[in-house]
Parts: structure tokens; sequence; C-alpha cells
């Protein structure tokens, strides 16, 4: 009953902000410079690679910004991520959480792109993200710009469903804040500790270095239960950043560094894992000039030692791009990228694998009348193993009101195979049977073709907006027997196992979200999303859940006291015959400001999982020994938090 009235009143608040601002009028100005020369939440960057006003993008887009961050009082990214209306984040232990959009959530989940400052992040083993020891300092986020829907148009492979660009600071914006160093920590039951400090030395707007550490571990929720999965972790962080202007510009230079330590069981189990993660990049930005040029050079490196499982990796990418326009109401965004990337793992057998993959991309956008803007893009990608795969987009945006938006959108999309899928090469003992595990280089990249709407009007106090899809999937990437023990062993067991194309699937679904004042203190964000994912014997293709229902309310953060408090609810699902029932996690933060100025510090009391609500995330589904729910989510947590600028 708690969860249906807390359904209720919040999609009466959706439908009364829609019914409420219908016919305001707010004034808008749709020239392509002023949309540039605005600043703050309205701008977007990742679904064009351009500046765009959010309502003005092609692409269903939501932002976190650096305040509802620091209002959260989340230490993780993923935490962050489950308000997001369509995004999924499962965890089969809290060392190992795992992110997707519009469904298709499993271990090391490779349909979407991560990026940091537009520099990938996603791992060359599995295409996935190590969220919990990649070095990122939460502190130093400036915004995080989800994009839902296919973006190989504009980033090639694995931006499948989707892409994350974690932008921060840059050393020029931590040095023009109030205080140029800041401090962030707490401390919270199961022995979990979260630091982090920064500080900025500057010449005013010539040139600028940020140096970050920070330190963010526990000692895992089962630590010293006899059968107990591990699930601590201990990650060390440190960054250096530094900035120059220049005449059309600046140059930026980034590095960080962990040595991290983590337990990872799931499907590969990799316990007391020894992760070592460095990178740099250098890039050149041009904000002035008819035609500005990015210009970005990378290079990571993973390495992973235990004693189940070892493994490292190397990426090297180049990425460049030119804004032209032409004339008032057209511009033309065209770019080049090319990556290299060689892996060695344990799951691959001996050898070192090097790949190589170059594109190249246009997009074109047309302002057709004072309304309407359509966007059409094309981008073709040249692997070394999978060969050509040609991406498309086609959007229009058209402004029914100066407050209301129509969008329409079609593209396509591929996540490729990743090294593991590729070149499998190990053994596993099944009833005193070896099952040999063994490489197929001949996969195809799996397809997606997605078809879109959208509407969004925004108000002074807020925005609402719904977003409905439809995807088809097709070759996808499965686990396949290629050989069964013959007699007298029991039918179906495996002896030889690799990858294959086989199936395909549609998904179909809509998100509902809505931003309101409740008063003049308080405001409310309350977003609903529904995905129907099935195979093309139209079975249930995988355990995402089908419903899930975020509501947060938040007091003025510039207040002495402050209030945060977060709902999530999720369905149930099943999978394989398995069921994960739903379930409902609350989140509370109050927190105390100890001066007067925007800059002051604050204390603040947190509690996260407030219903103590034990649940499972995730299904082990490797096909191999029995199928069972693993993993339970957080108990209920206490943390004291303390941060500030100096």
């Amino acid at each position: 009953m708690r969860l249906i009235t807390l359904f209720n009143l919040a999609t009466l608040l959706l439908v009364t902000s829609v019914m409420k601002i219908a016919f305001a009028s707010v004034p808008r100005d749709t020239s392509a410079s002023t949309e540039l020369l605005l600043d703050g939440d309205d701008i977007v960057t990742t679904a064009t690679r351009t500046a765009q006003r959010l309502g003005d993008s092609p692409e269903a887009v939501t932002v976190i910004t650096a305040d509802d961050i620091l209002a959260s009082g989340a230490t993780t990214i993923p935490d962050l991520l489950r308000s997001v209306p369509g995004v999924d984040v499962m965890e089969p232990n809290p060392s190992q959480p795992n992110v997707a959009i519009r469904g298709f959530n499993t271990v090391f989940n490779n349909t979407v792109l991560v990026m940091v400052d537009g520099r990938r992040i996603n791992e060359d083993v599995h295409s996935s993200v190590f969220w919990t020891v990649d070095p990122i300092l939460l502190s130093r986020i400036k915004r995080i710009e989800i994009v839902r829907g296919p973006g190989s148009v504009l980033y090639g492979a694995d931006a499948f469903s989707g892409v994350i660009n974690i932008i921060l600071k840059t050393p020029l914006e931590c040095a023009n804040e109030t205080k140029e160093g800041t401090f962030i920590g707490s401390y919270e039951n199961h022995n979990t500790n979260f630091a982090e400090a920064t500080d900025t030395v500057s010449r005013k707007n010539d040139w600028a270095v940020t140096f970050g550490a920070g330190y963010h571990g526990t000692t895992g929720l089962y630590a010293g239960q006899p059968g107990s999965v591990p699930d601590s972790s201990s990650v060390p962080i440190y960054t250096l950043d530094a900035q120059k202007k220049t005449s059309r510009g600046s140059l930026l230079f980034s590095a960080d560094d962990t040595s991290a330590k983590a337990d990872i069981s799931s499907e590969i189990v990799i316990p007391d894992g020894r992760f070592y993660i460095n990178s740099f990049a250098l890039s050149y930005n041009e904000d002035k000039g008819a035609n500005p040029v990015t210009a970005k050079l990378y290079q990571s490196d993973l390495d992973i030692s235990s004693g189940a499982f070892d493994a490292n990796a190397r990426d090297d990418e180049f990425d460049i791009q030119q804004q032209r326009p032409l004339g008032q109401q057209s511009s033309l965004t065209y770019g080049a990228t090319y990556r290299t990337s060689s892996a060695k793992t344990v799951t691959t057998g001996p050898d070192t694998y090097n790949e190589h993959l170059g594109g190249v991309f246009l997009q074109d956008q047309d302002q057709i009348g004072p309304k309407t803007t359509l966007f059409g893009g094309v981008r073709d990608d040249d692997h070394s193993v999978y060969g050509t795969q040609i991406s498309s987009r086609f959007s229009a945006v058209n402004h029914l009101s100066t407050n209301s938006t129509l969008r329409l959108s079609y593209g396509t999309a591929f996540s490729a195979p990743t090294l593991a899928d590729n070149y499998l090469d190990f053994s596993s003992e099944v009833e005193g049977l070896t099952v040999n595990y063994v490489n197929n280089t001949s996969l195809r990249p799996e397809k997606i073709v997605s078809s879109e709407a959208g509407y969004r009007i925004e108000f002074p106090e807020g925005y609402a907006g719904l977003n409905i899809f439809y995807n088809n999937i097709s070759d996808i990437i499965q686990t396949a027997v290629v050989s069964y023990a013959p007699p007298p062993y029991p039918a179906g067991i495996p002896t030889e196992v690799d990858f294959q194309n086989f199936g395909t699937a549609h998904a179909s679904g809509f998100e509902l979200e809505s931003k309101f004042a409740l008063t003049h203190i308080w405001s409310g964000l309350a977003n609903y999303s529904y995905e129907n994912v099935k195979a093309e014997n139209g079975q249930t293709e995988d355990y995402s859940p089908d419903s899930k229902f975020n509501l947060t309310v938040e007091s003025d953060q510039l207040r002495r006291v402050s209030g945060y408090l977060v709902g999530h609810y999720v369905s149930s699902s099943t999978s394989s015959g398995v069921s994960l029932r739903a379930y409902t996690t609350v989140d509370a933060r109050i927190a105390y400001r100890l001066g007067a100025s925007q800059g002051a510090w604050t204390a603040s009391l947190a509690s996260t999982n407030l219903l103590d609500d034990h649940h499972e995330e995730f299904v082990d589904v490797s096909g191999v020994g029995e199928q069972i729910p693993i993993g339970e989510s957080s108990e209920r947590s206490i943390r004291i938090e303390l941060n500030g600028r100096f």
C-alpha cells in the first residue's frame, strides 16, 4: 500500500506540473549565437559533440550537476545514476556495480560508452567499466551528462544504448571558485571511508594546476562472516591537471593513477584483486573563432593481478573534430578517431592480442524555419577484426511553443565483440570433464536500430518530459555449446564452448520525468521508466527490471539547515527461471552549514538504505552450475560527513 500511494502521489505531481504550465509562455531566443553564450545546467555537449541547449538536443539527456552530487552525499557514481530515468544499476556485490541504459544489464556490461571529459574509460578486455576502482574524484566533477539512445554515429563502438560523459572542472574553473582548495570526508559503518582533497595554484586568466588525492575504501558488508562473498575495496587516487590559455582556447593536460585492491565476485571471480590503473590525456580546445577545432590524445593502462585472474591492457587513442558554420542556419561537425588496444588475460591464453580501429564521422545541423531543426549524421568505423561498420542518425526537433519541444529520431549503433569474446582460450572442470572455452574471431558486432519520440516542456520551476522508444537488436553475442560429452556421461554436459551470434530481440518502453517546486524552499524530482525486452520467440531476453520509479525531495542547499531524501522502487524481474523480487530503498541526508558564506564548511548526517531492505540484484546465468540469486544490497548504513573549501 505504501508503494502504491507513493506512486500515485508522484504521478499526480507529474500530471499537475504539466497541466499547470501547459499554456505558460516564456520568451525564448533561438539564435545559435545566444545558445553558445549561455552557461549553466541548460547547456549540454555530449549528444552532438557541440554546445547545445538541453531543450534543443536531438537525444534524451539527463544532467547531474556538482550541486546535485553535493546535496545527495553520494560516494559513488553508480549510486548517483540510480536516480536517472532509463538507467539500470546492478550490484553482484557492492565492489562491482554494473550500469546499463534501457535494459540488457549484465556483468561486465559493454552496451554503454562511459567517458571522462570525452576520454573513453571502458576497459579493453570486456569493454565494461570497473566503477569501484577507476580513479575519479567526485569532488572534481562539474556535471555528468547521460544520453539515452544509440550514440555510435558520434562515438563508435560501445555507444550502443547510451553514453555517459563525466565532465570535470578544469583547473581554471577551480581557480575561479571562491576558494581554490576543497575537502570532502566521511566515515560509515562497515569501516567505510571516503576522503578527497584538491588544491589549485594559478595565474589569473592564464594558467592553473590542480592537484587531487583521495581514498575510497571499505572492509565490506560480509567481512569475517563464514562462507560470505568477499566485497572489500581499497582505492587510493592521485590526479594532476594543468591548463594553459591560448589565443583561441586552451591546452589541458590530465593524469590520474591508482593502485587499488578490490574483491570481484560474479561470473569471473577476482578475490583480493590488485588493480593498477593510470592514464593521461592531452587536449586542445578552441572556444573562439569561426571554425573551432578540438584535438585529444589519450593513453591508459590497466593491470589486474590476483591468484585467480590476471590481465593487462593498454589503450591509445587520438580524436580530432572541427565545427564549421554553413550559413546562418546550418553547421557541420566532422572528425576522425584512431585507436589501438592491446590486451592479455588468463581467459584468453598466453598471447597478447592487438586491435586497431579507425573512424570518421560527419554531422549536419540545419535550422529550417524559426521552430524546426534537423540533424543528420553518419559514421564509418573500420576495425582490424570485425571490419567496417556504418552508423547513422536522423533527428527532427520542433519547438511547438516558446517552452515546449517535440523530438523525433531514428538511429543505428553497434556493440563490438570484446577481446574476451574473440579470443577466449581457457579450460575448466565440470562433472569430472574438461570444458574448453575456445576463440571465435568471426563474430559480428551486435546491432541496434532505434526509433524514438520525445516531448519536453520547461517552466520557471522546472520541466516535464516524456520519451518513448522502440529498439530492434540483432546478432546478439551469447555463449554457445560447440560439443557435448558422449555417453556414458549424462546428456547436456558441454566439452567445448565459444561465443556466437544468434537471435534477435526487441525492446520498447517509455520514460516520464519532471522537476517541480513544492514550496519556496523545497523542490522535487520524479521519474518513472518502463521497458519490455523480448527475444524473437517472445521470451524475456534479460533480467533488467521492467519498471523503475525514483522520487527525490530536497531543500534549498544554501540554507543553514538543508535536507535531501531519495527513494528508489525497482520491480521484480525474471531470467532463466529465477526470479528477483521487487525492492524499495530510501536514502536521506541532513546537513548543517557552519558559516554564512556559500563556501562555508558543512557537516552532515546521512543514511543509505534507510528501510534496511535486503534484496538481490543479480542472477548467475553463466550457463554452468546452479543459477541462483547472489549478492545482497547494502544493509542500512549511517554516515557522517564534513566538506568545505580552504
